[in-house]
Formats: C-alpha cells, sequence, structure tokens
C-alpha cells in the first residue's frame, strides 16, 4: 500500500486555491498541514469531552449544500462479564456508518469551537477570524482530500495520504467501485481512552 505525505501531493495548492475563489478565505498552502492537524486533533478532542456510553456521538462534516463528506464517530461497546468494554473510534466517508442513535454534531456548533480554538492556539498560535472559518476551512479541506482520492484512485493497489501521527485517508477500488477510508494515527488515537480499551 502506498501512502503519499499530503505535503508531497497536489492537495495543498487545490486547498488555498479553492478555498479563495470558492470560499473568499485566503489561508497559504503551507497551512494545509497545520489545518488537518487542528481540524483531526481538535474533533477527537472535542469527542472525548461529550462522549457517551449511553449512545453513540458523530461529529459530521458536510458540503454548504448539506451534502454529506465525512464523519467521526466514537461508540461505547459493553464488554462481557469479566471484561472491560471498549471505546470505538472511526473515522468514516459513508454516511451510512453512522448509527441511527447517534448524537450528531458539526464544526458550525458554536459551543464546540472551543476544542479547534484550543488546539490551534497551542499547536501554532493560530486565531479563527470569524465564528463559521473554521467549520468552512475544515470542511473544504475534508472534500478536497475525498476528490483528490477519488480522482487518483489506482486500479492496482489501495492507496492513500497521510499526516503523520494524526490521520491516514486511503483508498481502493474493489470490483469497480472506489471505497474510501480513514484512520487516526499515533497519539491522536489515545485521546478519547479513558478507563476503558480503546479500539480504532
Amino acid at each position: 500500500m502506498a501512502l503519499q505525505q499530503l505535503k508531497d501531493t497536489k492537495i495543498p495548492t487545490i486547498y488555498q486555491t479553492g478555498l479563495y475563489n470558492e470560499k473568499g478565505m485566503n489561508v497559504s498552502w503551507e497551512h494545509t498541514d497545520k489545518v488537518l492537524n487542528v481540524l483531526v486533533s481538535g474533533t477527537t478532542e472535542c469527542l472525548a469531552n461529550i462522549k457517551s456510553k449511553e449512545y453513540p456521538v458523530a461529529f459530521v462534516f458536510r458540503e454548504q449544500n448539506e451534502e454529506f463528506i465525512a464523519a467521526a464517530i466514537i461508540e461505547f461497546f459493553e464488554g462481557n462479564k469479566d471484561e472491560v468494554g471498549n471505546w470505538s473510534y472511526t473515522w468514516t466517508f459513508n454516511e451510512e456508518d453512522i448509527p441511527d442513535n447517534a448524537r450528531k454534531i458539526t464544526p458550525y456548533d458554536q459551543e464546540f469551537l472551543t476544542f479547534f480554538r484550543t488546539s490551534a492556539y497551542n499547536k501554532y498560535g493560530m486565531i479563527f477570524d470569524a465564528p463559521d472559518y473554521a467549520g468552512v476551512m475544515f470542511s473544504y479541506l475534508l472534500s478536497v482530500i475525498k476528490k483528490y482520492l477519488l480522482d487518483n484512485a489506482s486500479e492496482t493497489e489501495e492507496w492513500g495520504v497521510k499526516l503523520d501521527g494524526v490521520i491516514q485517508f486511503r483508498v481502493v477500488v474493489e470490483d469497480g467501485e472506489k471505497l474510501l477510508s480513514a484512520e487516526a494515527d499515533g497519539e491522536i488515537k489515545q485521546i478519547v481512552k479513558d478507563d476503558a480499551a480503546i479500539e480504532v
């Protein structure tokens, strides 16, 4: 399986150009890694803080026309008699993977913006100029990554894009169908862990 570093793909320049032309936001391609890091770490911190053993929680990213892009989902599974239960933390490009009983939140929900602001400032000294900027920047980046994976899918091998220690995105062609997947990487996976085990 071939995984390219995000910075070595055309995603950063596509992101910068599209964000400016379509959203009127000027973000240099050099900051794409930072935006993705803040997106994933902020989402993970948020889910870790509001997770519930009673129901799954899904952080959902959509286009402005409400078309589904991706989601991060955390769900608790009870263990058998003497076993500790475990938290399942997953990312998906398939809306059908979101459990029917999940609580759904989005990057436009102002009550959760603090997680992204904290991550952005602590990691890079970044500040979002307006409340909606984070939601626009994050959703658009995931949309660019999703399209890039689909456009560059290989008929012969699984292929993908990664940001080391943060997340991996992959695409594989099976029976003529392009299947997308994503997985948190490194220490990001441990953010949601508490007294129960975690499966990612």
